[in-house]
């Protein structure tokens, strides 16, 4: 865990610490550097000096020294002496004895092998330097020049002193440009955040103002387009709710008002007492025949009849319940029963409510309960009569309703991130490719392969929640399940480990859905895999596939219709789920795996996928026994349709030609950089458009010149589909390749695909990119 100054808490308070010790370097540096280096050069000078100085006088000694002529070395060294820095001269013969000098000089002398060397006093005042003095070749003696430091140090604490106070001019100056700074980098978060805040109390009409800088800019677009999809989703799902909700309240009036039938039913036997018991067997038949469970009771709870469906709901016959206790309610809840009964109206009996009582198998089932009292001719009360209609259905659908809410949202939310995330990678993994070109070194090489390994990585889990979502372009055709997955068996067997038993029966006649094969070998594979993942230590899995014929008992109306089905099962002995866990294996995300060692889309995508083939799901499992997942899918029905690798077909193709000019229409400019430098770099002229409107007017000025159209489906104004269709009655001879992060169209309201029109999913490569323009402009075979 990192632990984090108190004061530092956030994005403006980090980049002012951050600046605030940048200038504070900057300023010590001055503060330090600047007099070091004066000092330095100062030094530099006066050695320079002294060198000067001892070797003019050296060579106006030479004659002097070999004369031995004292008068005239004083005279030299008087004139040396003007300058102001020379403290002392001193010059020796070449015995070494001094002949004459000038100022206080020290006792000692500088040996002869440290002559034309420089050195400073013990108390740094005096810098020393001697050298021989020649005649004719020949050493003749030596002098020595010392040069005070006093006006070189008074200069460095001048310097020091005006270093000083620069610092500190920058350190005040830099603090109020860092605050400055700081405040006008985070004032649009902080705009934002306020508008974040807003909406989030409630306010959905509110939309973050964008502002000048484009990082923000981005953000703030991206989360104003999140809430537009938002509301979007909200009000398709309000409109979902009102229609289960109506069918809810249909089937709930259906029932109150058989129960009032019943009521008045009720009401008239007993104005009709007398005429009731000649005909009873009559309404015993009435009873047994009623969609209702219907039981009566004498005052001491005592059953006395007990119709057909009390017997299918509750599970007891009515020869074992008939003049014993009522069997589907705890004593306490009989005590309850006979105290209440006088709290039922005569006149109307009570108003239905939602119960819970037992069945024979020791199960609980939800019940619609209303009771009435039962009088004789006397109006005496000799009993009570229960109405129960069984909410089993209803209940379903209320969970099917809350369960279709949350994996609708839920797939919106990740198809607009994948959306989002694939034109991210389209530039990622585009502009990797443009620096590879460049880069020379292998290590800069090998960094760009991390990325782009990377990248393709990120596409593959976006490529899963674009099925998830269903908003993948796929490759549909006619598919025999049992040949698919028999063809697969050797594949799954690899991934199996070893401590797992693996046996299939695959029914030889053929199974035939409308799918995409690869979409299929998903399903199948993401089953096997997890239930491997369910028997760490080993165990059986049994896969079956066979076509079998559901009638109108055998699916419930939310699955699907009757009619024949491709029937994958895929059993395993592991360890099972307990009903929290099934009630949320299909959510994307969810995993009981341990952190990093799934993605919890493995079973969110086989439900995208079935479901977008028109199939459903059936889930059995119980802890410590194993689980059994049935897929069903419908049989196909009419001729197949299929479309090459993204969507190009492949047979029939001549060798491509070579385009030159290539029109790219693209919303995004970030994105539209990119694909465009991947085309330049390929040898392809490059003119743009950011949306189809605009795309339109450059065909209708460049048509001749254009070769082949690169338009992305999902733009603001005119979408991909609608410049498509338009383009193909201006000019349907000009090739054109969709690209697009997902698409949102519906079968048969897609993009045009033919020999002259292909798809690209993002991320794709430059190579995929120019694969498919060469062949969507090659000419038919």
């Amino acid at each position: 865990m990192t632990i984090r100054p108190r004061f530092v808490r956030g994005i403006r308070h980090k980049l002012l610490l951050a600046l605030s010790a940048l200038i504070a370097a900057f300023a010590v540096f001055v503060f330090t550097f600047f007099p070091s280096r004066l000092e330095r050069q100062a030094m530099s000078a006066t050695r320079a000096k002294a060198a000067t100085i001892r070797d003019m006088t050296a060579y106006s000694l030479a004659s002097a020294l070999v004369f031995d002529d004292t008068v005239a070395a004083r005279q030299v060294l008087g004139g040396a002496s003007r300058e102001a820095e020379v403290s002392y001269i001193i010059v020796r013969d070449k015995a070494g004895r001094v002949v004459a000098s000038i100022g206080a000089h020290p006792a000692d002398v500088l040996p002869v092998e440290t002559l034309a060397a420089d050195r400073i006093s013990a108390d740094g005042t005096t810098i020393s330097t001697s050298t021989a003095v020649m005649s004719n070749k020949e050493h003749v003696g030596s002098v020595e020049v010392g040069l005070s430091l006093a006006s070189l140090r008074a200069e460095v604490a001048s310097a020091r002193r005006i270093g000083a106070l620069v610092g500190v001019i920058i350190i005040g100056v830099g603090l109020l440009l860092a605050y400055a700074i700081s405040t006008l980098v985070t004032r649009p978060l902080t705009d934002v955040a306020d508008t974040v805040n807003r909406i989030a109390a409630g306010d959905l009409s509110l939309r973050a103002s964008e502002t000048n800088d484009i990082e923000i800019a981005e953000l703030v677009h991206a989360f104003n387009r999140m809430v537009d999809t938002l509301v979007g989703t909200q009000a398709e799902l309000a409109s979902v709710n009102e229609g289960l909700e109506r069918r809810v309240s249909d089937r709930t009036s259906a029932l109150t008002s058989a129960i009032e039938e019943l009521r008045r039913s009720r009401a008239a036997l007993e104005e009709s007492e007398t005429g009731a018991r000649r005909t009873s067997e009559l309404l015993q038949s009435l009873i047994d025949v009623a969609p209702q469970a219907i039981v009566t009771t004498d005052h001491e709870g005592y059953v006395t009849r007990w119709n057909r469906a009390a017997e299918r709901l509750f599970g007891w016959a009515a020869p074992e319940v008939l003049g014993r206790p009522l069997p589907y309610v705890t004593s306490n809840q009989v005590h309850e029963l006979r105290h209440g009964g006088a709290a039922v109206d005569p006149g109307s009996g009570t108003t239905p409510a939602e119960v819970s009582r037992a069945r024979k198998d020791g199960s609980v089932v939800s019940v619609l309960h209303a009771s009435g009292v039962l009088r004789d001719e006397h109006d005496h009360r000799i009993g009570y009569i229960d109405f129960y209609a069984d909410l089993t259905e209803r209940k379903k659908l209320e969970e099917q309703l809350r369960q279709s809410q949350k994996m609708e949202a839920l797939g919106r939310l990740a198809g607009g991130i994948a959306h989002d995330f694939n034109n991210i990678l389209t530039i990622i993994t585009a502009c990797t490719e443009l620096l590879t070109e460049d880069v020379e070194t292998a290590d800069a090489r090998t960094q760009l392969a991390h990325i782009s390994g990377a990248a393709a990585r990120a596409a593959s889990l976006t490529r899963q929640l674009l099925t998830f979502t269903r908003q993948q372009v796929v490759q549909v055709k006619v598919v025999d399940v049992c040949q698919t997955v028999r063809e697969f068996e050797p594949m799954l067997r690899r991934v199996l480990p070893a401590n797992i038993d693996f046996s299939d029966s695959i029914s030889r006649a053929p199974a035939e859905i409308l799918a995409d094969r690869t979409q299929l070998e998903q399903v199948v594979m993401n089953l096997v895999v997890n239930a491997a993942d369910a028997m760490p230590r080993g165990g059986s899995l049994t896969m079956e596939v066979c076509v079998i014929d559901l009638q109108g008992a055998d699916i419930v109306a939310s699955e699907g219709t009757p009619g024949r089905y491709s029937q994958l099962i895929v059993r395993d002995t592991g360890i099972g789920m307990d009903d929290a866990t099934m009630a949320r294996i299909f959510e994307p995300f969810f995993t009981t795996k341990d952190m990093g060692k799934g993605t919890g889309l493995g079973l969110a995508t086989t439900y995208g996928i079935v479901t977008e083939m028109g199939g459903f799901i059936r889930v059995q499992s119980a802890v410590g026994v194993g689980s059994r997942f049935e897929v069903y899918i419908p049989e196909a029905h009419g001729s197949m349709y299929t479309t090459g690798e993204h969507g190009v077909p492949r047979a029939g193709q001549k060798e491509a030609r070579s385009p030159r000019c290539v029109l790219l229409v693209e919303d995004e400019p970030a994105v539209r950089r990119a694909v465009r430098r991947t085309l330049e770099r390929a040898g392809f002229q490059v003119l743009e458009a950011d949306e189809g409107g605009a795309a339109l007017a450059v065909v209708a000025d460049q048509g001749e010149r254009i070769d082949v159209v690169v338009s992305d489906l999902m733009m603001p104004g005119m979408n991909g589909v609608v410049f498509g269709e338009t383009l193909s009655q201006t000019h349907p001879d000009l090739a054109v390749v969709y690209i697009s992060g997902y698409t949102e169209f519906g079968a048969g309201s897609g993009p045009k695909i033919d020999e002259r029109h292909a798809f690209l999913q993002k991320p794709f490569t430059g190579e995929q990119l120019t694969a498919a323009i060469r062949l969507v402009t090659s000419e038919p075979g």
